[in-house]
């Protein structure tokens, strides 16, 4: 990973660090500023590796479904379909499109409770 979006996920991993220090302490609000922060900076440094010629597949699966995770977890189901979709068509390494496709079971109710509403 090259060193600035190195420096950028590792200000995400704070950033959820820091969500999770919210949800510890009941600050609803608080967790849920700093999840979205820590999704829409992910998913930028995901696809900025993406589009990295010579970027190693494993690397960009794991961000995609990092991203797509902080995605579910912030109630944007729409995007975390995208990235999973994303990963899954670099074919990122067995373990990961495993852990993709349950992401993916996670994501689908929201995405029918949403299309429903």
């Amino acid at each position: 990973m090259t060193q600035e979006l190195e420096e950028k996920h590792n200000e995400v991993m704070a950033l959820v660090d820091q969500a999770d220090t919210a949800r510890r302490r009941r600050d609803t609000v608080r967790e849920s500023q700093l999840r979205r922060e820590a999704f829409l900076k992910e998913k930028a440094v995901a696809l900025a590796y993406a589009d990295l010629k010579d970027a190693p597949a494993a690397t960009v699966a794991i961000l995609l479904c990092s991203a797509a995770s902080l995605a579910h977890e912030t109630g944007e189901p729409r995007e975390a379909e995208r990235l999973i979709a994303r990963a899954l068509s670099g074919e990122p390494p067995h373990a990961l499109a495993e852990e993709l496709r349950e992401l993916w079971d996670q994501v689908r109710p929201q995405l029918r409770a949403q299309q429903a509403a």
